[in-house]
């Protein structure tokens, strides 16, 4: 009969079966209504990594902006709220959660989530992060994570190395522009909203080319 494996190595092996990015959030027994992702990346440590470091990771975790057209391994942090004001936070390098609170004594709903980066002032690198969660019943909890202690491990990854994840994994380039041509139907929330957006627009391109046909015309009295 095939061995069983322990429940950490169980863990670990399923993770390392997940994509860059991607995690799988079991855990709460009321219904999630609420998630937020963190804005940031995170380096992975080399305890759960999936394959060995290349020599720009080798050189040091506190991590170098090295080059190359690959993306880069991450991890990402996931807050999820439930029906009972329970709050987990996830990370898509662990089978398990980071660390879960009742963030509601009357065990209400949790209805956003928030998160924020705390660069340090003295510029040492000691950052962290703030997570703000508002509750049904009107409170709001803050929570305070130190980097890397209570992410996972990791640090902030480099802005050249989220850059490479945006261009290699969307296609958006520094600028913010897209570098295919994915553009599909539009996403309608208020059907009043996106009719005056659309008005808008118009009107914009009537005014742009009436310009265009008037400078033609003063072009052409002038010759």
């Amino acid at each position: 009969s095939p061995t069983k494996k322990s429940s950490s190595q169980g863990d670990d092996d399923e993770s390392h079966h997940h994509p860059p990015g991607a995690a799988n959030l079991v855990g709460h027994k009321q219904p999630v209504v609420s998630s937020r992702h963190c804005p940031v990346f995170f380096t992975v440590p080399s305890s759960k990594r999936k394959r060995p470091p290349s020599a720009e990771e080798a050189s040091s975790d506190s991590e170098s902006d090295g080059g190359g057209d690959g993306e880069p391994e991450y991890a990402t942090l996931v807050a999820l709220g439930d029906k009972r004001g329970f709050v987990t936070v996830w990370s898509t390098k662990s089978s398990r959660p980071l660390f879960k609170m009742q963030c509601s004594e009357s065990r209400c709903a949790v209805t956003d989530i928030s998160w924020g980066l705390v660069r340090s002032s003295k510029g040492d690198g000691d950052d962290s992060l703030v997570m703000i969660v508002s509750l049904l019943d009107g409170f709001i909890v803050a929570l305070h994570f130190s980097i890397p202690t209570e992410v996972g491990g990791g640090r902030l990854l480099s802005a050249e190395k989220t850059k490479r994840i945006f261009r290699v994994k969307y296609g958006i380039d520094d600028g913010g522009k897209r570098l295919v041509d994915d553009s599909g139907p539009a996403l309608i929330e208020n059907a009043l909203q996106f009719t005056m957006e659309m008005e808008t627009a118009d009107s914009d391109d009537d005014n742009g080319t009436d310009s265009s046909k008037a400078s033609a015309q003063r072009e052409q009295h002038n010759i």
